[in-house]
């Protein structure tokens, strides 16, 4: 039973999110907000951008919930993250421009930003995990030559924009979902967080594992995320070429002209290596995609740097073993340095420890998939009428 909010009687509430056009895992954490949140309060949404709820309800429909009001702040800001590529940071500044002309205040009970990447607007509640923000000092690249004379105004504005921004959040409560993400916000922002995990619905993979726990698993090792350049597929294909007796499936949604040349490039790696051992699945279903994680026996995350990585905790309710980069949120929090899975730092470890987790027993694995219970979407709801009821 729920301890909804008692010390602060919320009746409209305004959450703020960029887009929401491909759903991963932080966008998910904004719908889970919604639909969280929708059952007591009236909710209205707004973005840069129209939801394309169809695309929604068919890739994450345990989080389709429609809002009671959708806004777009404004479709011609919007539109900018279609066009020129090449002046991301500078459309970063404007988009943070535009919201902070929005007046919300006086309209809501309860502001919640659930963006995840920084947008400068004020809110009670601040849900963080990209500092995308800080591009400029994270992101090796802008500190040579010529990236660092395109990135100097930037960073100039930001600074003064953030330290004024600074000042309006002083009360606000910032939520982040990992250990490491929570490192990041302290660097950069000179802030405290609170941990909430985002919430995973596991009740489809539960079931169709309810009978055959460990049982029909292959020599397969998975992985499981949009194609897009950040999520450095690439290992999968070079840890793939140290083991050509064990087969990779990389499966993923490819959602936009970017996404698809991406997909396009690991094509190209694979012949160039030769590999015989890896198979390109698009755009599967949620059924496809259970039945591929019956078939598994170790699920591989290939990005460095991962804040959290919702497919992870899927695999491993599967009774996948993780194999995971040693670092990041998927590292701290949900492989837990090691507890719940392996961990590499290159491809020639990567491969032995993918050798060492098939040879794994289901007692191992049943730990595995017993330890996801902690991102439930129960405990998510939980965890955040928790937190609306310590805000004075």
């Amino acid at each position: 039973m729920f301890n909804t909010p008692g010390a602060i009687a919320v009746k409209k509430l305004a959450l703020i999110v960029e887009s929401i056009d491909f759903p991963g895992g932080g966008k998910r954490v904004a719908l889970a907000f919604a639909k969280t949140l929708k059952k007591h309060y009236t909710v209205d949404l707004y973005t840069f951008r129209k939801i394309n709820w169809d695309l929604i309800k068919k890739i994450t429909p345990a989080f389709y919930t429609m809002p009671d009001n959708e806004f777009v702040i404004s479709k011609f800001f919007g539109e900018l993250d279609l066009r020129l590529p090449l002046f991301f940071a500078y459309k970063l500044l404007i988009k943070n421009w535009r919201i902070s002309k929005l007046k919300l205040r006086d309209e809501y009970d309860l502001i919640i930003n659930a963006n995840g990447d920084m947008l400068m607007f004020p809110g009670d509640i601040i849900y963080i995990f990209y500092t995308t923000l800080f591009l400029d000092r994270e992101i090796g690249k802008y500190r040579r030559f010529p990236w660092n004379l395109y990135i100097k105004p930037y960073s100039f504005i930001r600074d003064k924009m953030f330290k004024e921004y600074k000042k309006s959040i002083s009360h606000s409560r910032i939520v982040t979902l990992s250990k490491y993400s929570q490192s990041l916000i302290q660097k950069h922002f000179g802030m405290p967080s609170i941990i909430i995990y985002p919430p995973i619905d596991l009740s489809l993979i539960e079931e169709a594992m309810k009978n055959n726990s460990c049982s029909g698993k292959e020599r397969q090792v998975i992985s499981i995320g949009r194609f897009s350049p950040e999520k450095e597929l690439e290992t999968a294909l070079y840890v793939a070429k140290h083991m050509p007796d064990v087969r990779f499936i990389l499966a993923g949604g490819v959602y936009s002209r970017k996404s698809r040349n991406y997909y396009l490039k690991l094509i190209k790696i694979t012949k160039k290596l030769g590999l015989d051992n890896v198979k390109f699945l698009t755009n599967i279903t949620d059924s496809e995609k259970i039945n591929l994680l019956k078939q598994s026996s170790v699920y591989l995350s290939t990005r460095k740097n991962e804040h959290f990585g919702i497919s992870i905790v899927e695999a491993m309710a599967a009774y996948n073993i993780p194999v995971v980069y040693k670092d990041g949120g998927q590292w701290s929090d949900i492989v837990e340095y090691g507890k719940y899975g392996y961990g590499f730092q290159n491809y020639e470890e990567a491969a032995n420890a993918i050798y060492e987790a098939l040879d794994r027993d289901c007692s191992y694995r049943k730990i595995i998939a017993e330890s996801t219970k902690r991102f439930s979407f129960e405990k998510f709801s939980q965890d955040v009428y928790d937190l609306i009821n310590s805000l004075k």
